[in-house]
């Protein structure tokens, strides 16, 4: 795709953000590259150029919608609605919120009547990573193992548009615990950081190489120093003295060092240029520690320079130090443009310069009440125990799933269902696990199954005799109001709850005692058994780090001994939850490697004929639900587009589909997507469903011959493209 990437644009009339502009820019990459190869396919022998102009550029001409003659709707008129019967494979945010846009599409028009299965290998729950764990039934005896916060911002629109649909409003938490709560399922105020009622200042707890401060980065370094941590003590580590003595903590440093990309890529809105797209992309293939040990460009270069002491190449040590204080052990794998775009998206801001705030929020009851909510809302109810085994399109508009099923392939068992498309909603992970053979995935998709990242994660909460960090500690130490606690050690980031801040001293209260990624949610992972009872060297562990954690240095504090004898006594029991072992995820969330987004998104996002997959890693915005949300509404309207020719009635559920209706989360394309795009989309799932049915009836007649399969391929592309006014009719030598 180098070809593709010397002349693109944002433009500042849009009102998507950079990364909407960027998403959508690849997306075309990608559909410019699959008709390109349809293209050279068809080329005759002959060299005579009978195609038209291999597309490129930054934008796409309008999508050649006549439709080929073996895919023309049947002579008989069609009587009554079309009726489409939709296989889910999953229950998770993606796969309720599918069901509830068909049950929508329903009431919206006549033309075509969906109905649906939703198929959940779980046994009994719905929500995927929507996952609340309920220690009682007591209001606030819970934490959530997945998402747990969502942001008020304007990427997060089609999810607030989803909580006011399903009367989940924002609402105060009760002043005097759970007796003045609002309704289960309210969004309450997520805070995330402890500011102290008092002082009015951040008062968290940062434990890092054996040593405890108190408060926010920033004044630690004012009252302690620039080595608040004593990094540079023993002096066996060789951070950069220059970044450490500048007082600033590595996130800010890290905003300072990606401001002129951030810039640029803002400027290039407003003048029309290229310079910050081409300065992102130069970057596109580096993880964000490969950009961190790269010399970065000098003042020559006409590059703008970064507001740093020192600019990188930085060595290892500190790369760890910005690594450790930003993230989990592994963080910097990521792709640098990934981490660029999404401080883009959300517009980070520092302590330097906080801007304005953000509102974030949580539900009350858990994020599961989402789930809860989106389930009771559909009239078709989930299947438990249905773990989809195999995928298998028969013909246009039929698709076998089999639910149960076992490793033999002439007598797999289990129970087959015929569907007219399918809508995987699963992880790459468990998709990865079914028998995709004769699904017809394109090259890219099997590709993203296999090798698409996702970030391990875990989370421990314990469940103890009452709050003790908000009761128990003195006065400059205890936590009151949520926020974080920070350190390397095992444990990592401790969470501290922000719905049960209000809650008298006696009640039980829970703590998200440990939040992993990466490498350090491997390692704590090792620890899981499933059961409380046998994880004494989890639990000991935690309470040893929980202890290290709310110590301090201070003359007159409490000493660990009393620390230990306040948290002990007090855990009641808890649970531990790992997402990457977990056979019904198979990882936590989409974390974009290197070229990862720029060449395989783009790809994997086109529906592979009636099989299309959805889900956060088939959006921007992954590791979010509105990511998941919005790869509905563009993969329903996708499938659409494969089919309109054949069926033309789906042409008013695309209608409905693209429209535009504030506050309606079912209808709308994403903001990086248009109808022009969506159309391309669907032209090249017809052509990917016609070779998969080709190459299997081949297969079953033996024609085998290599020469005479590519012959003939080449033949039917350019009998494809010429019926679609393309191309001339010519004979293919």
């Amino acid at each position: 795709m180098a070809g593709h990437q010397t002349c693109p644009r944002l433009d500042k009339d849009s009102p998507l953000s950079i990364r909407q502009q960027w998403a959508r820019q690849h997306s075309i990459y990608a559909i410019q590259d699959e008709w390109n190869k349809l293209l050279r396919l068809a080329k005759p022998a002959d060299g005579v150029d009978y195609a038209p102009d291999l597309l490129e550029g930054d934008t796409l001409p309008a999508a050649p919608l006549k439709i080929p003659k073996q895919h023309s709707r049947p002579d008989d008129a069609e009587s009554g609605p079309l009726e489409v019967n939709v296989g889910i494979i999953g229950a998770g945010a993606a796969g309720l919120f599918t069901a509830m846009t068909l049950e929508y599409l329903n009431g919206a028009q006549t033309s075509v009547k969906f109905t649906y299965d939703i198929l959940e290998a779980d046994s009994q729950r719905s929500g995927g990573r929507l996952f609340t764990y309920q220690f009682s039934p007591d209001p606030h005896d819970y934490y959530d193992v997945g998402a747990m916060r969502f942001p008020d911002h304007p990427v997060m629109t089609r999810t607030f548009d989803l909580f006011k649909k399903l009367g989940m409003n924002v609402e105060p938490l009760g002043p005097s615990g759970p007796s003045g709560d609002p309704p289960l399922g309210s969004l309450v105020p997520y805070n995330m950081t402890n500011i102290d009622p008092v002082s009015n200042q951040a008062q968290e707890p940062w434990r890092y190489n054996n040593v405890n401060q108190w408060g926010s980065y920033s004044s630690i370094v004012k009252t302690s120093g620039t080595d608040a941590w004593q990094l540079d003590a023993d002096r066996s580590l060789e951070i950069d003295p220059e970044l450490l003595a500048s007082g600033l903590d590595p996130g800010t440093i890290f905003q300072r060092l990606i401001e002129p990309i951030r810039q640029a890529l803002k400027d290039d809105i407003q003048n029309h240029t290229n310079t910050g797209w081409d300065m992102l992309m130069s970057f596109d293939g580096m993880t964000t520690t490969q950009f961190l040990s790269t010399p970065y460009p000098p003042p020559s270069s006409k590059w703008p320079q970064p507001d740093v002491a020192k600019l990188p190449p930085y060595n290892y040590d500190t790369i760890q130090w910005f690594e450790t204080f930003n993230g989990g052990t592994d963080w910097y794998d990521q792709a640098f443009s990934e981490i660029v775009l999404e401080s883009l998206d959300f517009e980070y801001k520092t302590a330097e310069d906080p801007g304005p705030a953000i509102n974030w929020y949580c539900v009350l009851g858990g994020a599961q009440q989402l789930a809860t909510r989106m389930e009771s809302s559909i009239g078709n109810k989930v299947q438990y125990s249905s773990r989809a085994t195999r995928i298998a399109v028969q013909a246009p508009m039929s698709v076998d799933v089999t639910i149960n099923g076992g490793p033999d392939p002439a007598k797999p068992g289990g129970t087959t269902k015929t569907y007219s498309c399918v809508f995987n909603t699963t992880t790459l992970g468990c998709l990865e696990h079914m028998d995709t053979t004769a699904a017809g995935l394109n090259s890219a998709t099997r590709t993203a199954t296999r090798a698409l990242g996702y970030g391990p994660s875990c989370k421990v909460a314990i469940r103890f005799t009452h709050a003790w960090w908000i009761h128990d500690l003195p006065a400059d130490t205890c936590v009151k109001r949520g926020g974080l606690g920070h350190s390397d050690l095992n444990m990592r980031t401790c969470v501290y709850p922000s719905y049960n801040i209000n809650d008298p001293a006696g009640t039980p209260a829970v703590l998200l005692v440990s939040y992993t990624w990466q490498q350090d949610a491997q390692r704590l992972g090792s620890l899981f058994t499933g059961d409380p009872s046998t994880e004494t060297a989890l639990r000991d562990l935690l309470i040893a780090d929980l202890v290290k954690l709310h110590s301090s240095n201070r003359p007159g504090d409490l000493t660990p001994e009393q620390l230990y004898d306040i948290i002990s006594p007090a855990y009641m029991t808890h649970f531990a939850w790992d997402w990457y072992t977990n056979p019904n995820t198979a990882g936590a969330f989409a974390f974009f490697r290197p070229f990862q987004f720029s060449s395989m998104w783009g790809k994997m996002i086109q529906p592979s004929g009636d099989v299309v997959v959805v889900g956060e890693h088939a959006s921007p915005h992954h590791a979010w639900v509105v990511g998941a949300l919005e790869s509905v509404v563009h993969g329903l309207a996708a499938w659409c587009h494969v089919n309109a020719g054949k069926q033309p009635s789906l042409k008013d559920v695309i209608n409905v589909l693209v429209g535009d209706e504030e506050g309606n989360p079912f209808v709308g394309l994403p903001l990086y997507m248009d109808v022009n795009m969506v159309e391309w989309h669907g032209l090249l799932g017809v052509w990917q469903r016609q070779e998969l049915l080709e190459g299997r009836r081949r297969k079953r007649e033996g024609e085998e011959h290599a020469e005479k399969k590519h012959a003939d391929k080449k033949k039917r592309a350019h009998e494809f493209l010429s019926e679609l006014g393309v191309m001339k009719e010519v004979a293919v030598r």
